[in-house]
């Protein structure tokens, strides 16, 4: 089955749902369940493969990172990262190994990790983000449960696929929920992309950070 597809546009940051009154709703539900039990972490890329994704990136275009709200109009924040918009050949190539070689990743996650074998059904994934971080940038809170996949067939984000490229800077860290994740070079989170997962991305406080999203649909 061919799982490569094509680029997702990112979901509505939860700041927006607090003007609604769901973040306390969530907040109270957090608390009493064990959510960071579906959380996984695996040895994703090795350092050579990290960092000859980052020489691409280096030389790739890129553009502000916006989110999405439901009315499908751009949001911006201050400090966010850079992504890359770069379309080319090679850019596609190498974005389309990385989706490949998670397939194994992502059965182990769903048949052994959470021990659902039955489920084997989901339709492919999105091409890598990759992100860009600054000192002093970051990613607002927000979760990945957006209503539609730009791909075909379409579908909604099931499990989200965050990696690491390098981890010689400082700050940076994957808060989810109410946790902070550290992770090393070539090393991902797995984790669902539903609305009980809100994560951000802390402020990087020295260097340089590069990361790489994908979502299982």
């Amino acid at each position: 089955m061919n799982r490569r597809h094509h680029p997702v546009s990112h979901p509505t940051p939860l700041s927006t749902l607090a003007l609604y009154g769901i973040l306390p709703y969530m907040s109270n539900m957090q608390s009493n369940t064990d959510l960071h039990k579906f959380v996984q972490r695996i040895n994703l890329l090795d350092n050579k493969s990290c960092t000859d994704i980052i020489e691409h990136i280096n030389k790739a275009r890129k553009r502000e990172h916006k989110f999405y709200n439901v009315y499908k109009k751009e949001t911006e924040f201050e400090n966010s990262p850079k992504m890359v918009v770069d379309e080319s050949k090679e850019f596609a190539e190498m974005s389309g190994v990385i989706v490949d070689m998670q397939y194994k990743f992502v059965s182990a996650y769903i048949t052994e990790f959470i021990k659902m074998p039955w489920f084997t059904t989901w339709a492919g994934y999105t091409p890598p983000k990759f992100l860009t971080y600054s000192k002093g940038e970051e990613m607002e809170m927000h979760c990945d449960h957006i209503h539609s996949i730009n791909t075909e067939p379409r579908g909604i984000p099931i499990l989200t696929i965050i990696c690491l490229l390098n981890d010689n800077f400082e700050g940076g860290e994957i808060h989810l929920i109410d946790k902070n994740y550290k992770l090393k070079t070539g090393e991902a989170i797995i984790f669902p992309s539903n609305f009980l997962y809100p994560h951000k991305i802390n402020p990087v406080k020295e260097g340089v950070r590069h990361s790489m999203s994908t979502w299982v649909y």
